[in-house]
């Protein structure tokens, strides 16, 4: 029983070692990443609404996965200035990109309790923000 169990404590230890192996394999490193959303496009921003609500529409959760996407940037260009001093011009670019898709769903905010315009505010404060980093 013993001899069985430490044959098969070497088979699985050999399958892993093959199959962590092959995943590191230049053939799966060099598969490119296709996504078939243009909301997957860093550099959309909201200067045609039209185009950007209708990608929107295509997402499973609509706004709350553009509002997302959109956090993610923000939050990468303020903790690269927070941690570095400065911005990378490509993030800075993603970053106003992301900030000017925030200000098209704005009305997404509640207008009755003053969400929208603290929103506006906030927005505006980010790209003043971001163009001195």
């Amino acid at each position: 029983m013993i001899k069985l169990i430490n044959i098969l404590a070497i088979v699985s230890a050999l399958l892993s070692y093959l199959i962590c192996g092959a995943q590191s394999s230049q053939k799966y490193i060099e598969v490119e990443w296709k996504n078939g959303s243009e909301a997957a496009n860093l550099y959309m921003d909201g200067n045609d609404p039209e185009k950007l609500k209708s990608i929107v529409d295509t997402m499973n959760n609509k706004y709350v996965d553009l509002n997302t996407i959109n956090n993610k940037v923000i939050a990468l260009a303020f903790s690269q200035l927070f941690l570095e001093g400065h911005i990378e011009s490509e993030v800075k670019k993603w970053a106003e990109a992301a900030s000017s898709r925030e200000l098209i769903y704005l009305d997404f905010w509640n207008v009755e309790k003053g969400e929208m315009r603290e929103r506006q505010e906030r927005i505006d404060q980010l790209l003043s923000d971001l163009r001195k980093g």
